[in-house]
């Protein structure tokens, strides 16, 4: 596994940032809504957008 994906990411929020692979937006949409539920944390208009769009794609 490349450590590319990780490097690009950095600290970027989802509406900055989205896995290059397109099966595992469910699965990296699903963690980012339940660490920011767990933790109480606010979600910005366009980090909202964007996870719901990566929602969308889970089946």
């Amino acid at each position: 596994m490349s450590a590319a994906p990780s490097r690009s990411k950095g600290d970027k929020t989802s509406d900055a940032w989205r896995p290059p692979a397109i099966g595992y937006w469910c699965t990296y949409s699903r963690a980012w809504t339940d660490t920011k539920h767990l933790y109480g944390l606010s979600v910005t208009e366009p980090e909202k957008a964007a996870l719901n769009s990566m929602l969308d794609t889970c089946a």
